[in-house]
């Protein structure tokens, strides 16, 4: 089960790629909504299996108190099956604390602390309404995090006017200490031939880093290359997410249900609550209302690990239609489609230990090797011969 709370409208910054925009709500989740919403997942989640819950807002650190009160609710009520909780949280990293990161460390806890990368890239997307500075208190925090050895990562946000130093605040990252790192590209910005032919040259120098000093570690990921790999490996049809199940869902600071964060708020796609549950009925009514006939991905030859093809929700924001991608995402993702293909095809030439224990995966559960990783495998064979 994953559900999604969004702890406080509000935020502290006001970036400029925000797709929830910056004239947002200043509401916060009571801490009366914060126990319905554990106690309705407890009670909708067959037994044994994960209750996986994203801390987000807005900026979720905005209702700290709500946030601590959490923990120990399901501490007092659900102690016999806290370990079926898994946490995630990410957050701008201004108002991150001691025991915010005590609760890091002693939970089940994926932490992630938005930021672009060094002052200067910082400074252009991710002013504050007060005119204030934060990017001293956010580096603080993240050496602090690193000095404690809190598990966490960072993410960043590629943009059209950032996207020139992309490898470089990369770099950045890694060399501060920090361990994983999750990039994801802008699908809301105005992209160009110029600025994605830039993106392509980042990836290129970006591909390099990885291979000689990212996927030979044990402790260190970076997202557009590692999450990718078992859409290459395995052979399955692309699926859209589940958003809106039962077991998928998000909750806005006034305890209303909607399939994902990217339709927060907006009413059409408010498909019920806790006391009376979720409309089903409505929800497939939506959905019905917002595909379109289209044959634009139907013969596309990434759709298999292509993220217009798993978002619908983003999709929606983009195009008003779940099935149809924007053509942005379809150009943003041809580019990764390139890099990943080229990277995996030498993590298979040089046997890198990451990729080939996929191998050993696939052979003990009887598992198929997808089309294209069949691909890479006999291109490497005939390089070789």
């Amino acid at each position: 089960m994953e559900c999604t709370l969004n702890l406080a409208d509000g935020c502290n910054l006001q970036c400029t790629y925000c797709y929830e925009g910056n004239e947002k709500r200043n509401s916060v989740l009571s801490e009366e909504v914060m126990r319905e919403a554990i106690d309705f997942m407890v009670e909708n989640n067959p037994k044994e299996e994960k209750i996986h819950l994203s801390l987000l807002g807005g900026e979720p650190l905005l209702n700290k108190k709500v946030l601590l009160r959490l923990f120990d609710y399901i501490d007092d009520k659900y102690r016999e099956i806290k370990q079926r909780f898994e946490f995630e949280m990410t957050t701008n990293g201004i108002l991150l604390d001691d025991r915010i990161m005590e609760i890091v460390r002693n939970n089940n806890f994926k932490l992630y602390v938005s930021i672009d990368g060094d002052r200067e890239t910082h400074n252009l997307n991710r002013s504050s309404g007060n005119k204030r500075n934060y990017y001293d208190t956010i580096l603080r925090n993240l050496q602090k995090l690193i000095e404690q050895k809190v598990q966490f990562g960072v993410r960043m946000t590629v943009t059209c006017n950032n996207v020139h130093i992309f490898h470089q605040n990369v770099l950045y990252f890694y060399e501060m200490g920090v361990k994983r790192v999750h990039a994801a590209y802008d699908d809301f910005g105005a992209w160009t031939r110029e600025t994605l032919n830039l993106l392509d040259e980042q990836m290129e120098l970006l591909d390099e880093y990885y291979l000689n000093s990212v996927a030979n570690t044990q402790d260190r990921l970076f997202n557009l290359h590692d999450l990718k790999l078992t859409t290459f490996f395995a052979s399955r049809k692309p699926l859209f997410c589940s958003a809106g199940s039962i077991g998928h869902f998000t909750v806005n600071s006034s305890g209303d249900i909607f399939p994902c964060g990217y339709v927060l708020n907006d009413m059409k796609w408010n498909i019920g609550n806790f006391q009376e549950g979720i409309d089903r009925t409505k929800l497939i009514s939506c959905i019905k209302a917002s595909v379109k006939p289209s044959n634009k991905c139907n013969d596309c030859d990434i759709a298999f690990t292509c993220s217009g093809r798993k978002c619908g929700f983003q999709n929606y924001r983009l195009t008003g239609s779940l099935n149809i991608p924007s053509d942005i995402t379809c150009k943003l993702e041809r580019i990764l489609y390139k890099h990943n293909y080229q990277v995996i095809k030498k993590m298979y030439e040089r046997k890198i230990p990451r990729l080939m224990r996929y191998f050993e995966i696939a052979e003990a559960n009887q598992i198929k090797i997808g089309k294209t990783m069949e691909s890479i495998i006999r291109e490497a064979a005939a390089a070789k011969s």
